[in-house]
């Protein structure tokens, strides 16, 4: 009878075990950004170790709006301007989190804009951007640029990016002058600006940013260079353009990039995105037979910097093509497919094309071993104007034309030209003070790098 009672003790005791071993199975989760790592707790099961120094911080955003009185005609029913931000904010939601993005006024100083509980963070901000709210908050009569963008990179670190939305036009120190004269003293701010931020950073930390340009209906006052403020003002309703700015480090503002579809926004014209990132050991590589016009050989499969037995072919011509990986290159598109921004240094070559580089078109397999290893998103085409002999090919540092074609020196005449009416005051001496910052870092002031292949015959 005892040892029954036993045997049922025994019993009892292992069912109560099993028990309380699958109450403990429920899994934790830690939150890495977009990761999301499950740690199983279950006591008869090996405990999943995690360390927290390896888990990158969830990213803030801060996204700034500018609501001086110059931004007031963009606020008015339902803008282009209104639709476009409550598009990317939508889109920001979606991959950064809306408890992670945090939103103000800005103007002659900041106002945070706290979303209360339970407040859904595109309504939020639709409500941000109606006018009784947008014209009342701070002091909105005049702003300076280079103060707002000054107090936009103080929230800029590692972990947190700041996206700035404002027409940037610069606000002039001084009503007399040559306008050319000033606006260089606030490019110079500008640039003033962006390296202080860049010497806060820990070191080998590289800054970016982005520059977007839209455009979106506008129906209010426009104050021209020579009377910033006051009564003096002319009545626009016509077409203008804006800009979202993203300010971070490189890898921020790429993942930004990649992540947020600006393209799709309503009133998407350009963008230029810039860094200090050093692009001078971007990976490069002859390829063995794609655009390949007379012959050559090689010797190594991994990186080929140098061909040996160079000839023509029986027409007299010599081509062949240059992988490059530009993925890291602070160029848009567009300019990385632009001859005019490629300079032949030394050799008898013109570029032919630069154009993207599609895997599928790769029936070689050397081809693709070299394309895959170096990471190549581009080819340059090059084609042979005399004998076959050693190449140098530098990538240029330049402002986009766009920026240029939109940039205006002298506003006074905006309420009767139309041209004017599309162009932003002093937008290029704003650009190239950033664009200054960032080559004043770089170890090639004129070019992003430069490509050297040996030729031999």
């Amino acid at each position: 009878m005892k040892k029954c009672n036993y045997l049922l003790f025994l019993l009892f005791t292992a069912c109560v075990f099993i028990a309380c071993a699958r109450v403990g199975g429920s899994n934790h989760t830690v939150d890495s950004d977009t990761t999301t790592i499950a740690v199983n707790t279950i006591v008869t099961q090996p405990i999943i170790s995690v360390n927290p120094n390896e888990l990158k911080p969830a990213q803030t955003l801060h996204v700034f709006i500018e609501n001086s009185g110059s931004m007031n005609g963009y606020i008015n029913s339902n803008s282009d301007f209104q639709m476009a931000i409550g598009r990317v904010i939508q889109l920001m939601k979606f991959k950064y989190g809306e408890n992670n993005i945090k939103t103000y006024y800005i103007n002659t100083r900041i106002t945070q804009k706290v979303r209360p509980d339970g407040t859904d963070l595109y309504t939020f901000v639709q409500r941000m951007l109606q006018q009784s709210q947008f014209t009342s908050s701070g002091s909105t009569a005049s702003t300076d640029l280079n103060d707002i963008v000054k107090n936009v990179l103080d929230s800029v670190d590692e972990n947190n990016t700041a996206v700035l939305i404002s027409d940037f036009i610069y606000s002039l120190p001084s009503t007399h002058g040559v306008t050319t004269s000033l606006l260089y003293g606030c490019q110079n701010l500008t640039m003033s600006a962006f390296l202080q931020k860049t010497q806060a950073l820990p070191q080998g930390v590289s800054l970016a940013t982005n520059l977007v340009q839209l455009c979106s209906n506008f129906n209010g006052h426009y104050w021209h260079w020579e009377r910033p403020t006051g009564s003096q003002y002319v009545n626009l309703n016509c077409t203008r353009p804006y800009y979202l700015c993203v300010l971070g480090t490189d890898c921020n503002v790429k993942d930004f990039n990649k992540s947020i579809d600006i393209i799709s926004l309503q009133g998407y014209k350009n963008q230029f995105t810039i860094s200090n990132k050093d692009m001078s050991d971007a990976a490069y590589t002859v390829l063995d037979t794609k655009y390949k016009v007379g012959s050559y050989r090689h010797a190594n499969d991994s990186a080929i910097h140098s061909i040996t037995h160079a000839r023509k072919n029986s027409h007299n011509e010599f081509e062949l093509g240059i992988g490059i990986n530009l993925s890291d290159f602070s160029m848009s598109d567009s300019d990385k497919l632009d001859v005019a921004n490629y300079t032949i240094n030394r050799g008898n070559y013109v570029i032919k094309q630069i154009e993207q580089i599609d895997t599928t078109t790769l029936p070689n397999p050397t081809d693709k071993i070299l394309v895959r290893q170096n990471h190549c998103t581009h080819a340059i085409i090059l084609k042979c104007t005399g004998f076959p002999n050693d190449i140098s090919i530098s990538i240029k540092r330049k402002l986009p034309s766009w920026v240029s074609n939109a940039s205006s020196t002298d506003d006074r005449c905006i309420a009767t030209d139309t041209n004017e009416q599309t162009k932003t005051f002093g937008l290029s001496y704003f650009v190239a003070g950033i664009s200054d910052a960032y080559n004043y870092l770089a170890n090639d002031k004129q070019n992003f790098t430069t490509i050297n292949i040996r030729v031999t015959n």
